[in-house]
């Protein structure tokens, strides 16, 4: 077998940089994660990102890897999950060379298998970096899952995660044992992939989600008051499941229950909660501007800063919001952007429309217009009739069909 001095250089400098990387760069700050975690998370992302520029280093002097990505890019700071393909052991590494230019090294986050986080240096390493290891057991897993991401969401962490649905690396074992699922299942059966076990992938698409729902609405402390009082006695999830709320968040209400009173007594249901500067003053307001940005972007229309703040200042009044009062300023956008989880997408290569029921309809009423009617006078009907329903094609699947 030949050996590779390019590989066993590459692998002893990580080795030996995770090794003593962890030992001095991260050690030093364990005290701080029982002191202050969202402080020791924000010290310690930095620290490993920092590390990581090492290994895309590496990989693009010492083996020339290029990158090319196609598609939509990451959107810097915002939440998301990434899946890929498990083609080799090794490559999870050449995310860090996308993320290098396009998000943060230090917000991405990887899923691997249990046993590598004994792994002296590199186990260490990936342990402080709060990567996620998983013993590929959902009974097991399911709870582990359930506390990173809730950590995640405590401390406003912005989690890019990479998850290899498939499970494990493409093997002749791995592969017959995917074969063997297929043929049990009825499935396809697959040559360069294997089929993807989507429990832990379904699981963690709709936390997050349901995490995000919550943390876009802001209630009052009255309103807070209510939903307690009226999840007394009743199943707890059965209740958030009818009241569309996340059962952290209602756990969380029940546990500052005492404070709500206090504060309603004192006339301060409608107020912010004391020492809580990121809660808006007009929670209805901020909900219906953060609903009118994401029906903008679902239109793929551009939405900037002046667009939010000028829309901010014609909806003001509505809530009976004195000018005085609101100014729709940049210090406020920016706490907006933030409470609200949201961030200004750059414009990509990727352009799409989404469909549009009422322009279906009108194309499909105009184009039955066009069948019924006697235009055999006029050559250029049925072009006409043609021309438009092959421009209207883009809203949908249904027009062609019935063109």
């Amino acid at each position: 077998m030949r050996v590779s001095w390019k590989g066993i250089y590459f692998i002893l400098t990580l080795f030996w940089g995770s090794f003593f990387g962890s030992i001095f760069m991260l050690g030093p700050f364990l005290p701080l994660m029982f002191i202050s975690p969202s402080w020791y998370r924000w010290i310690n992302n930095r620290l490993v990102a920092t590390w990581l520029t090492l290994p895309v280093a590496l990989l693009e002097t010492l083996f020339g890897l290029k990158v090319i990505l196609t598609g939509d890019a990451f959107v810097p700071g915002e939440r998301s999950v990434i899946i890929m393909n498990h083609r080799t052991r090794m490559d999870w590494m050449f995310l860090w060379n996308c993320m290098m230019r396009y998000s943060y090294l230090r917000l991405g986050k990887v899923c691997l298998k249990a046993s590598l986080k004994s792994v002296p240096g590199f186990g260490w390493a990936m342990q402080a970096a709060a990567y996620i290891f998983i013993h590929r057991k959902w009974k097991d897993d399911k709870s582990h899952f359930e506390d990173i991401l809730d950590y995640f969401c405590d401390i406003r962490e912005p989690l890019q995660l990479l998850i290899f649905p498939e499970g494990t690396d493409l093997t002749e074992n791995s592969k017959a044992r995917s074969n063997e699922f297929a043929e049990k299942n009825g499935l396809q059966k697959y040559e360069y992939v294997l089929h993807p076990r989507t429990t832990g992938f379904t699981f963690v698409v709709d936390r997050l989600r349901e995490e995000m729902s919550a943390k876009r609405k802001s209630y009052s402390v009255e309103y807070k008051k209510g939903i307690v009082e009226d999840s007394w006695g009743q199943n707890l999830t059965v209740f958030c499941k009818e009241k569309m709320f996340s059962i952290r968040l209602v756990r969380k209400w029940r546990a500052e229950y005492g404070n709500f009173i206090e504060q309603v007594d004192k006339g301060n249901a409608k107020k912010r909660k004391c020492g809580s500067g990121l809660q808006p003053l007009f929670s209805e307001l901020e909900v219906l501007i953060c609903e009118w940005v994401v029906d903008r972007r679902a239109k793929a229309l551009v939405v900037n800063r002046a667009q939010i703040q000028e829309f901010a200042l014609a909806m003001a009044p509505q809530f009976d919001i004195a000018p005085e009062d609101f100014k729709a300023s940049q210090h406020w956008l920016d706490n907006f952007l933030q409470r609200s989880e949201l961030s200004l997408r750059r414009s990509t290569g990727t352009m799409f429309r989404l469909e549009d029921n009422q322009d279906i309809k009108r194309a499909l009423a105009f184009k039955s217009f066009i069948d019924d009617a006697d235009f055999s006078k006029y050559n250029l009907s049925n072009m006409i009739a043609n021309s438009f329903i092959r421009n209207c094609s883009v809203y949908g699947p249904i027009i062609s069909n019935n063109n």
